[in-house]
């Protein structure tokens, strides 16, 4: 790439270090339950649930993606929350524990999942997008993500079932399929960009901005469009998964500690970003503006908490981008940003 630029969307890839043939499998090739996205998925799991089984209430955590929240509204299910914070152990939960009841249980940023061992009868959802290594874990009964958080795809969700045939296959959408190719587009025109190409940048920002627009509209179980199916299964999704923990590992060497900020990893380094974790929401922005202006653009996750902990976790962390497009050097420059600001402020 003759641009260097850190995080933000992904651009197409055609690295064959990370594509494979494919009569070679990967993590999704069997999969039978591909979705436009993550929230369709999890829209797919309760629309099922509630026709067969009469699910009534599910209960979702208080730190989260309230999007989704807002997309599954329009079921018929109740919506609870429960106290759950990636950096502090919740009080003893009051749930009630029924098999008409739903549990989602989050992993966070592939450091920390909640403890639900002593539910014993609510169905149990887990959210895998933060971490794509075991996405049909045996300890529920469904699991779900997104795939265009960590995979270089436009748009995509699964889910695994532990009982299979329990989930009927998913819906084709005309619309799922042109918003697609919108992405699409966007994502070859970003790589023409990066490669010293003529593609305009406003242009195809505004195309991943309207795409994603369309993630929030509530549109149901629409499944994943063939064209990204295939692009799918095409991805050597180990290798990428494997490359981002070898750059987690070099970023945490390389940054040097100070007493405003603290480093979270997880033992194996299996974290999707690599995440700072700041005494005040002012340092965070500082640094935050400070990466901007050095073309790396850090996640902040998630805005619209709804208690004041959960806010306050969300106005302090900030995620820098450690993906398989990067490589060691990369990670030493990423290090050295994040260090000069402290050592110039």
């Amino acid at each position: 790439m003759r641009k260097k630029e850190y995080g933000s969307d992904f651009h197409y890839t055609d690295d064959q270090r990370y594509r494979t043939d494919v009569h070679t499998p990967n993590l999704f090739s069997t999969c039978s339950h591909l979705y436009y996205s993550g929230r369709a998925a999890l829209y797919a799991i309760l629309q099922n649930g509630i026709r067969k089984f009469g699910w009534k209430k599910i209960y979702m955590p208080s730190y989260y993606c309230h999007e989704v929240d807002d997309y599954i509204r329009t079921l018929d299910i109740d919506i609870a929350y429960y106290n759950a914070n990636p950096f502090s152990e919740p009080a003893e939960q009051v749930f009630d524990d029924e098999a008409s009841n739903v549990l989602l249980v989050v992993n966070y940023f592939g450091i920390r999942m909640p403890d639900h061992r002593s539910i014993r009868n609510m169905v149990i959802i887990k959210d895998l997008t933060h971490d794509l290594r075991q996405p049909h874990c045996i300890d529920a009964d469904y699991t779900f993500g997104s795939l265009r958080k960590i995979l270089p795809v436009p748009v995509g969700g699964f889910v695994h079932t532990r009982e299979p045939g329990i989930l009927p296959p998913p819906a084709w959408s005309v619309q799922a399929e042109e918003m697609a190719l919108r992405r699409c587009t966007a994502m070859y025109l970003k790589k023409n960009y990066l490669e010293g190409g003529e593609a305009d940048k406003p242009f195809f920002r505004s195309l991943f901005a309207s795409g994603e627009q369309a993630f929030a509209e509530p549109r149901g179980d629409m499944g994943l469009p063939a064209v990204v199916r295939e692009y799918l299964i095409s991805l050597d999704i180990e290798k990428m998964i494997a490359a981002k923990q070898k750059n987690a590992a070099a970023i945490r060497a390389a940054i040097v500690p100070n007493d405003q900020f603290e480093l979270i990893s997880s033992g194996d380094f299996s974290e999707f970003a690599c995440i700072l974790k700041f005494n005040s929401t002012d340092c965070r922005n500082n640094l935050r503006n400070y990466l901007i202006e050095n073309d790396i653009y850090p996640i902040v996750l998630w805005p619209g908490q709804l208690n004041e902990q959960d806010r306050t976790t969300a106005d302090r962390i900030l995620f820098v981008p450690i993906d398989f497009r990067y490589d060691s050097d990369d990670m030493q420059y990423l290090a050295s940003t994040v260090n000069n600001f402290w050592h110039n402020g």
